[in-house]
């Protein structure tokens, strides 16, 4: 798998043949023999909504990777929100003009689950209101626009506290005014040099340093009569991005000019015909030895967000039920649920907490045909909260288990983890 579980949230996956049967399983969007996959990569190109049930896209072959047809397109950022073409004989804007970074910890809110399924509330939403807490660059409507490959941004940036963190995303602005995220990138400002020990080193106050973010991998299509939108922002909760100790001033800087590079996919005949080739895959593959199941209890998921404004806390839980069900071979009953609530209070960085509460239960009430297995029934209670002060994380987890209604195990422990810049 080239890409990031994250894309699945916002655009398309690049798939390398060895994990294609798996992906494509798992996300729930084609299964496709492996025997037909004949080039070494296949894209698929969608317009994501959460709601759809199809997203729709086409496949696209490349005999190899870097591909020819992929070239890159730069784009400066201005200081009063344009994002425009540039080419190589010629730079961005430079002058001496600052803009902020701006920090909200509700922003995130509609980014989806680091880890999602194929149903809508793990998925991306509309990010207008994202959008409107994140400083944004907006470029020119666009004809149709293959993007294929990891954009990037180059900036120089200033921080006056020694931890901070840069989230960049690049969204398609439909002409209705919907935000659908194409791709996303993150990184903690400490990290600009690289992810080893020995690289990581606190900002000092005042200093400008020139760091290239790099965003997911995406495969999309942006559509005639489109908008690219380039958004920033601190903040990235709950998604990805844990609070820093204590907020920044982060400020963009244009003595160094600011570029966006964005990778985009060749259109024409000769490439549409190799793409052709992949129109029809064949039927869906069914697995023959799936075990036959009885429902007890229905799968549910929910995850929502409120904003108390007496508190100014924002609040996102995700509720999913992974029902209950019946192996019909042996009886043997299987459920789970998980719970987790995101906490935060707006300008508190340190009031950051997150709470997860899983129940699982596995039991045999019955024998199967043909069975002499000893009937049981197990449950396990599992709760954990995250939190942090200025130096350390704080975890603290419990686990019980009982068997036939009585607790045979628990245990209770605290663990505190150096934050090491972050």
């Amino acid at each position: 798998m080239v890409d990031h579980w994250r894309d699945v949230a916002s655009s398309g996956i690049v798939i390398e043949d060895k994990s294609s049967s798996f992906a494509l399983n798992h996300l729930d969007l084609v299964d496709v023999p492996l025997a037909a996959l004949h080039s070494p990569r296949i894209l698929l190109s969608v317009v994501v909504s959460p709601k759809m049930k199809i997203w729709p896209g086409r496949w696209i072959a490349e005999e190899q990777w870097p591909s020819p047809n992929v070239s890159t397109k730069k784009f400066g950022l201005s200081h009063n929100g344009i994002l425009q073409e540039v080419k190589d004989s010629t730079v961005g804007e430079r002058n001496e003009k600052t803009v902020l970074i701006p920090s909200s910890f509700a922003c995130g809110s509609a980014g989806g689950c680091m880890i999602p399924g194929n149903e809508p509330a793990d998925l991306a939403q509309n990010q207008a209101c994202d959008d409107g807490l994140s400083r944004c660059w907006h470029g020119d409507v666009v004809d149709t626009i293959d993007i294929l490959g990891s954009p990037s941004v180059q900036l120089e940036i200033s921080s006056d506290k020694p931890v901070a963190t840069l989230c960049a995303r690049l969204v398609d602005v439909f002409p209705d005014g919907k935000a659908t995220l194409i791709s996303i990138g993150i990184l903690n400002l400490t990290h600009r040099n690289g992810h080893s020990a020995d690289e990581i080193s606190a900002l000092k106050a005042g200093e400008h340093y020139n760091i290239q973010l790099d965003l997911d991998v995406a495969g999309y299509t942006v559509h005639a009569g489109h908008q690219l939108r380039l958004a920033l922002s601190q903040s990235y909760w709950p998604n990805s991005i844990w609070p820093p100790p204590s907020t920044p001033v982060l400020q963009l800087h244009f003595v160094s000019p600011p570029v966006f590079t964005l990778p985009l996919r060749k259109r024409g005949v000769d490439i549409n015909n190799n793409d052709e080739l992949f129109n029809d895959l064949g039927q869906p593959v069914v697995n023959p030895h799936a075990l036959s199941v009885k429902e007890i209890r229905t799968p549910s998921l929910q995850r929502y967000t409120t904003h108390d404004t007496q508190t100014q806390s924002h609040k996102t839980t995700r509720e999913m039920d992974k029902g209950e069900f019946q192996r019909l071979d042996n009886n043997t009953i299987f459920g789970a649920s998980l719970i987790e609530v995101y906490d935060v209070v707006e300008g508190e960085p340190l009031s950051a907490k997150v709470f997860t509460e899983t129940n699982t239960r596995v039991a045999r009430k019955e024998t199967g045909t043909g069975q002499t297995a000893e009937l049981f029934d197990t449950f396990v209670n599992t709760k954990s909260v995250l939190s942090a002060d200025e130096s350390h994380f704080h975890s603290e987890c419990e686990v019980k288990a009982w068997c036939e209604n009585e607790m045979v195990f628990e245990n209770q422990w605290k663990k505190a983890i150096p934050r090491f810049n972050m």
